[in-house]
């Protein structure tokens, strides 16, 4: 029973890896919930600087902000790259406990603005490139680098895991040569959405019992993203 489950979760991980969606983000962005005419115009036209700023002005309620204030805050934070807090203040809204406020974020997040908030195609050109030359599912990998970094291009784990996918040095050091690129500490975000892509995920003992790296190559078009 058991072997059958794991072989159709393979299954449907393996068809979801394999899909090329599209990714469509159209230059037009949603109007926000709330804030001035100078606001919404400033958001529309993507200067995201000049609206966080802008937004600091408006914003007051910092102590009990509304639904509405806190996911535009959440909003123009994601929009200058400060994302952990942007996700925190989004995420956050779930667990509003009055009644007034349940009712609100409902009816928020029956709003295409709210999931795409949430969920953003942030370095998409990045992602775009590199999945389309891996044949791998952009919005899979997108997800990825979501879930593991929040998109925080600096972050680091307790294990010591760092960059947009959480690749340990280790891995790095091993797999850097190989690629010909340094994967520890690089000036963009560009190696490390790159080298993950072309790393094979898979392991094969060697004569001790100990696991070592399955030789790999980079040319390969079917090369997996390492999970």
């Amino acid at each position: 029973h058991l072997s059958i489950r794991r072989q159709r979760q393979m299954c449907i991980r393996d068809r979801v890896r394999s899909l090329s969606p599209d990714i469509n983000s159209s230059p037009g962005r949603d109007r926000l919930p709330i804030g001035s005419p100078a606001l919404q115009e400033l958001y529309q036209l993507h200067e995201d600087r000049a609206a966080w700023e802008r937004w600091q002005v408006e914003f007051t309620n910092w102590a009990e902000p509304s639904i509405r204030e806190q996911f535009v805050d959440g909003v123009l934070r994601l929009g200058v790259g400060d994302y952990l807090p942007g996700f925190f203040q989004l995420g956050n809204l779930a667990f509003r406990d009055e009644p007034t406020d349940r009712t609100d974020y409902q009816q928020l997040r029956r709003q295409r603005a709210y999931w795409r908030a949430l969920y953003p195609l942030a370095y998409e050109s990045i992602v775009r490139e590199w999945s389309d030359r891996r044949r791998l599912n952009p919005f899979l990998v997108m997800g990825l680098i979501r879930q593991e970094s929040r998109f925080e291009r600096t972050a680091q784990s307790t294990a010591g895991a760092i960059g947009l996918m959480q690749v340990l040095p280790s891995t790095a050091n091993w797999i850097g040569p190989r690629a010909g690129a340094n994967l520890v500490t690089p000036p963009s975000p560009s190696p490390k959405t790159r080298l993950p892509l072309t790393l094979h995920g898979g392991v094969v003992v060697g004569p001790s019992g100990k696991p070592k790296p399955k030789p790999i190559d980079l040319k390969d078009p079917e090369v997996d993203l390492a999970f």
